[in-house]
């Protein structure tokens, strides 16, 4: 694999971030093609449910959801660069959900706050084996494309079980508050991408994640 296209895998998730929020202004497997990463999976206004990954959250009533063909329309439409790895199958994007509509900022022109599920299979990622793995390459990517860290890498619980989390900024003249976080399950990394225009938002954001299960 080269640098170039570990480096397109792994900012994926920061492409999908920030064109949720900011297009107005602006066991292992051998892949996902290989394994049904949507079956039984579930999704409407207020929950969200994956079978695959064994995992479910709730989505405020509110709130705007994309699906995986969505996202792929917007990345397609904004040439975000993003796109191939997902029509390839190396990555999965499962759900994005918003506080605001989709490609839409807030009343006060405020960006608007979401999540992106994002999968990648770890025969994309040779020596990946957990989610701490992950954050630590997806860190040394993140600053060699100019990203500021807001922390080192760090353990978080939640649904019942381990996840690794790491806080940074995007780069670009907006203060921006984002979160990878990740944990490793069936041969997949299964990542949440976290990104909002204030600490408050920040927190809402979390607020959501506590709803997580896992089983």
């Amino acid at each position: 694999m080269t640098i170039r296209r570990l480096f397109c895998l792994l900012l994926v998730p920061t492409l999908l971030a920030g064109l949720a929020s900011s297009i107005e202004a602006s066991d292992q497997s051998s892949g996902p093609e290989d394994a049904d990463l949507f079956k039984g999976e579930s999704v409407d206004l207020f929950f969200y449910q994956n079978r695959f990954f064994s995992f479910d959250m709730t989505i405020p009533g509110d709130w705007h959801v994309l699906s995986t063909e969505e996202l792929l329309r917007l990345l397609k439409k904004e040439g975000t660069g993003g796109e191939e790895a997902i029509e390839s199958g190396a990555v999965t994007c499962l759900v994005s959900i918003s506080k605001y509509q989709p490609a839409k900022r807030g009343p006060k022109g405020e960006l608007n706050p979401n999540i992106v599920l994002i999968a990648m299979g770890l025969s994309e990622l040779p020596g990946i084996k957990t989610g701490k793995d992950y954050i630590e390459l997806f860190k040394a990517t993140e600053k060699a494309m100019g990203m500021k860290a807001r922390s080192d890498p760090y353990p978080v619980q939640l649904g019942g079980i381990e996840l690794w989390r790491f806080d940074y900024t995007e780069p670009g003249p907006e203060i921006t508050y984002s979160a990878q976080i990740v944990t490793v399950r069936k041969g997949y990394t299964l990542g949440f991408q976290l990104s909002a225009g204030s600490k408050a938002d920040m927190t809402k954001l979390e607020d959501i994640l506590k709803s997580l299960h896992f089983e």
